[in-house]
């Protein structure tokens, strides 16, 4: 797979697009990537919000993930991750400014928050939802999501998040419920996976993969940004 920095169209089999002369975007530099997975085949990655135009009629496959949920601090479980959403067969008018919102992280910690609603074209994806502070006596489960942030357990070394829309181990407290649909990429086995609970399972922030966070204070995961993705338009196989 090769990455062309900066660079669309839609139609028949195609080489990866290029900016300004198959599609315009607002954002700056390094908000997107276009990848050339070769045989005419290629993916628009967008990292932040902007605005894209396409220069050409154009019909795209659209893979979108919310931002992550954060986790509190105390006597509760973490994180969930973002919700997934996968949407086919989308026309794109040439010349039309289509907004593009990639759903933020949301925050660790007292207070804590939810991450962010992606949107665009039409569709959106929900952000997963955060854990608010609990008690020794009331403590919290984990967060809702794509997939599931772990429930609260003592001590935190034990616990995993959801993977793949799944929910969230349970332990003292219940692990937050996944979506139960995969959060692969266009929802396909092969497609790079997203939004993941927050967990031990997680062993570093991994930017716009809507995964959800885990509270710690010498090594936290912080919740992450969703993503927008976009393709040339592909049947599915019956």
């Amino acid at each position: 797979m090769i990455q062309v920095e900066g660079i669309f169209s839609g139609g028949s089999s195609i080489s990866a697009p290029i900016i300004g002369e198959d599609f315009n975007w607002t954002g700056s530099d390094g908000t997107y990537q276009v990848l050339d997975d070769g045989g005419g085949n290629w993916r628009i990655k967008f990292l932040s919000s902007g605005t894209f135009t396409p220069l050409k009629n154009m019909v795209i496959d659209v893979f979108l993930v919310g931002g992550g949920g954060g986790a509190g601090s105390s006597y509760c479980g973490e994180g969930g991750a973002g919700y997934t959403t996968t949407v086919r067969s989308v026309v794109l008018t040439a010349n039309t400014a289509y907004s593009i919102v990639v759903g933020a992280a949301g925050t660790n910690g007292n207070p804590s928050s939810a991450g962010g609603e992606t949107t665009a074209f039409t569709a959106s994806a929900a952000g997963g939802k955060n854990t608010s502070n609990g008690t020794s006596s009331s403590k919290r489960p984990g967060g809702a999501g794509g997939s599931g942030g772990a429930g609260y357990v003592s001590p935190v070394a034990t616990t995993t998040g959801g993977t793949d829309g799944g929910d969230g181990t349970s332990s003292a407290t219940t692990g937050g419920k996944g979506q139960g649909t995969t959060t692969r990429e266009f929802g396909e086995a092969d497609g790079t996976l997203y939004a993941s609970g927050g967990g031990r399972n997680l062993t570093a922030t991994v930017p716009n993969s809507g995964n959800g966070g885990l509270f710690s204070m010498t090594h936290p995961i912080h919740p992450a940004d969703g993503i927008v993705v976009i393709r040339q338009h592909k049947e599915v196989a019956a």
